[in-house]
């Protein structure tokens, strides 16, 4: 683990006079443009994994707070697989495996990735403007505009902080402030009803329904992209108006060659105003310090793994 990255610590101690600007560009036209970005050609296959990984913090400082993604506190995130889908569990994030993960939202204002290998095939990143899906399923269906804004159960994947239930409440659709945010998880909305069968009421036929039709509105060519990311990319993504997913992905044999990202989440201080119920996943909703998982501890105590883990074994 690294600990002696600064959670206080500003731009102004890792200063990047030209690279700066362009990495706020970047932020801003994430936040209140197109919704993301892609940098290329960091030059991660010379750079140390320590080396990678300071890089990587340093650019978090132009783009807003560091959250936990975990309930260890992980501020950098490993996005690699380390459990075998066919011996996974419903509750396993999909991340940690080489399965296809469907479109969805992190719990953060922005999530950011830097490729330091890329699969033998697929693993392919797919992005799509949920402001989009939502105003083609409202001109062809606006009878399940209602619906996605109304009661949706989301499960924890097990990672449920002190005080709260295994699952929580969150509408699809969310108008605040001048603000459409959508949060949207696809796999997330299927498991509180069969694992909570007492306290969940299942889906209706209409709840079924709306989740196949947005399927079907976010994958379609005309609305989705789907890029090859490269070791030295970096995307960055604003989670409100932006769903992305993921194709399941061959991996290479050896370990050195298997596929690996970094991941951060993190909230700006100027990030949008959100209605106060995500706080319920989200911890709160002051700008600057919401989003993750976990709060156990503030995000001063967080950690910066050097590898994937799965418990308390790295791999």
């Amino acid at each position: 683990m690294m600990t002696a990255l600064s959670f206080e610590a500003t731009q102004a101690d890792f200063p990047l006079p030209t690279l700066g600007p362009l990495l706020l560009s970047i932020a801003e036209d994430c936040k209140r443009g197109r919704g993301f970005g892609v940098l290329r050609g960091l030059p991660v296959q010379r750079w140390t994994r320590i080396q990678s990984l300071i890089a990587y913090w340093g650019f978090s400082l132009y783009w807003g707070r560091l959250q936990h993604q975990n309930e260890k506190a992980h501020l950098i995130g490993h996005v690699k697989e380390v459990v075998d889908p066919t011996n996974a569990k419903s509750t396993t994030r999909l991340y940690m495996t080489r399965k296809a993960q469907p479109w969805h939202v992190d719990a953060s204002d922005l999530v950011s990735l830097l490729f330091l290998k890329t699969a033998k095939s697929g693993g392919l990143s797919g992005w799509a403007s949920s402001s989009t899906i939502y105003n083609e399923i409202l001109r062809t269906r606006p009878d399940l505009i209602p619906v996605l804004a109304g009661t949706w159960y989301m499960d924890r994947k097990k990672e449920v902080p002190p005080g709260k239930k295994p699952y929580f409440v969150l509408p699809i659709l969310n108008w605040h402030e001048g603000h459409l945010t959508i949060s949207w998880n696809d796999t997330y909305y299927q498991l509180p009803p069969k694992l909570y069968p007492g306290e969940v009421p299942p889906l209706t036929p209409q709840q079924e329904e709306a989740i196949q039709v947005w399927r079907d509105t976010a994958s379609r060519p005309d609305i989705s992209i789907n890029m090859w990311l490269q070791p030295g990319d970096v995307q960055l993504l604003q989670n409100h108006n932006i769903v992305h997913n993921r194709s399941e992905f061959e991996d290479h044999e050896h370990v050195d060659d298997k596929r690996h990202l970094l991941r951060l989440w993190l909230s700006p201080e100027d990030a949008r105003p959100l209605p106060e119920h995500f706080s319920d996943l989200w911890g709160g909703v002051t700008p600057g310090a919401r989003g993750g998982v976990g709060f156990k501890t503030g995000p001063e105590g967080g950690v910066f793994p050097l590898e994937a883990e799965v418990g308390q074994q790295k791999l």
